[in-house]
């Protein structure tokens, strides 16, 4: 993953639009929409941008693992302390859990 993913405007496909994992503070949402997998940030005025849209789930949850990840060092950078809501369900029926912390 680059180290500044490509955003742009997220706009909603008639789909409906499922959040599977919020990181703290809202920062990004692991989403899906219409079979597709993608990771969404507030833009500021109240939308949403999106990154990382595509079909192979694994590759989207690694793009949004590797953005918490960058989030949670920044927290820590700033000396906000270890946060909670880094933990990411992956795969309800797989039962996986990764945790930031083991990053």
């Amino acid at each position: 993953m680059p180290a500044d993913p490509a955003w742009e405007t997220y706009t909603p496909s008639g789909a409906i639009l499922r959040v599977r994992h919020t990181s703290c503070c809202g920062a990004y949402e692991l989403a899906s929409e219409g079979g597709q997998s993608l990771v969404l940030r507030p833009d500021g005025n109240g939308g949403y941008q999106e990154t990382g849209r595509g079909k192979d789930a694994k590759t989207i949850t690694a793009v949004y693992t590797a953005l918490v990840t960058q989030h949670r060092a920044a927290h820590h950078h700033r000396g906000d302390g270890d946060q909670t809501g880094h933990h990411i369900l992956l795969g309800a029926s797989g039962g996986q859990e990764w945790s930031a912390r083991s990053a």
